[in-house]
Order: C-alpha cells, then structure tokens, then sequence
C-alpha cells in the first residue's frame, strides 16, 4: 500500500494442482486489488 505495509488483514490462499490464487478482503485494502484475486501458475 502506498502508506507502507498492511497487517493482519484477511486473506484466502487457494491452491490447486497448477495454480495458486490469493484474495485479499477489498474493503479492508481500500480496493487496492478491486473484487478480484492475485492469480498465478506453479511449476516444477
């Protein structure tokens, strides 16, 4: 965040065979990420 970290804010970590998904409650982050999730690929 612009004003330094953030702590103890809620947050969902998926995972699945390949991805990995992490979500952050938008209105405890002033909608820092909008209504959506941080989305990636894992690999060996």
């Amino acid at each position: 965040m612009r004003e330094g970290p953030v702590d103890d804010e809620p947050t969902t970590i998926t995972l699945s065979e390949n991805d990995i998904s992490v979500y952050f409650d938008p209105t405890e982050i002033d909608n820092h990420f909008g209504n959506q999730s941080i989305t990636g690929s894992i690999t060996e």
